[in-house]
């Protein structure tokens, strides 16, 4: 039974592994994702789920800092929340089979982005803003597949000298 349709998505191949990119309101982002994090945060904006969790757990400070932003930019250019489809199931609605909807059965694992996607819930929660979150979706991950995909994000990026 699905938890929830996502709209309006478009599919891509790279080599054998299947993305889908697209937009969800942030007043169901939190209804949508988790993150598997090793313990879980004493506060925090995201579900989090520490069985086979592997991030650290969030800042609500953070989170709260990417609210503020948002709600002073509401015209930012936010980079996509990552995130592992792990029982989402696409529906085309092209005659290529490029674009259509995502079936929801089980929320999504944040791969990157929980501070980001925590920014966004909290402007819900707090502010009753709701916003468009752009998103991409790998689908077909194992756990392990997961982890390494995570990692391979956080500790191959390098900060822009001020």
């Amino acid at each position: 039974m699905a938890i929830g349709i996502v709209s309006a998505v478009v599919k891509r191949l790279v080599g054998n592994q299947t993305y889908y990119f697209g937009t969800v309101g942030s007043d169901k982002l939190k209804g949508i994702t988790f993150v598997p994090v090793v313990e879980n945060s004493k506060k925090t904006y995201v579900i989090e789920r520490t069985e086979g969790g592997y991030q650290r757990p969030g800042s609500r400070s953070r989170m709260r800092l990417f609210m503020k932003y948002l709600s002073d930019n509401p015209n930012s250019v936010v980079p996509p929340i990552i995130l592992s489809g792990r029982d989402w199931s696409f529906k085309p609605e092209s005659d290529d089979g490029l674009y259509g909807l995502l079936e929801v059965s089980e929320p999504a694992a944040i791969i990157d982005g929980q501070h980001r996607a925590g920014g966004y819930i909290a402007l819900l929660e707090e502010l009753n803003v709701v916003r468009n979150v752009d998103f991409i979706v790998l689908v077909g991950l194992d756990v392990d597949a997961e982890k390494q995909e995570f990692l391979t994000v956080n500790t191959t990026q390098k900060g822009v000298p001020k």
